[in-house]
């Protein structure tokens, strides 16, 4: 039995213009790609938060009061305002993890942002002590080359 093929010089839509093959990437992946890399650092970033991954401590006393009023004593948690706040963000037309300019903390009175700046840098005058989560984050996140191979695989999805 013979099949016969018929050959036109119209693309698959049926149109005398030539198929632009990348449409697929610039629609697709060049939109995706982004967000599935922004939810997955923004994943890491909560889960090392809830696993103190990097061994940050806390003093006794801290300890012994965030306990005495009923709170989380792992770092960065206390009553979850922190973790919660986190969120993938637009910034410049670009996306980003961080907090709304608007977010406060409502223990501590300041800026959500401000409080991380102090907590990842450390503060001399009040006696706290770096605690680089987001850089440490950040860098494991972006030397896993083959988890950014998956999030490029799955945007093609």
């Amino acid at each position: 039995m013979k099949t016969s093929v018929k050959v036109t010089i119209r693309n698959i839509r049926g149109e005398f213009k030539p198929l632009n093959i990348f449409q697929y990437f610039d629609d697709g992946i060049r939109q995706r790609l982004p967000k599935n890399v922004a939810k997955n650092l923004l994943e890491s970033l909560q889960n090392n938060i809830d696993s103190n991954k990097y061994g940050f401590e806390l003093s006794p006393d801290w300890i012994k009061y965030k306990k005495r009023v009923g709170a989380d004593d792992r770092p960065f948690i206390m009553f979850g305002y922190y973790k919660k706040s986190i969120q993938v963000i637009t910034d410049s037309g670009h996306l980003s993890i961080g907090f709304k300019k608007t977010t406060m903390h409502p223990r501590a009175k300041i800026a959500m942002s401000r409080l991380a700046v102090r907590l990842e840098y450390g503060d001399l005058a009040r006696g706290l002590p770096a605690r680089p989560l987001w850089r440490n984050t950040a860098r494991d996140f972006f030397d896993k080359k083959t988890e950014i191979g998956k999030l490029l695989k799955d945007s093609l999805k």
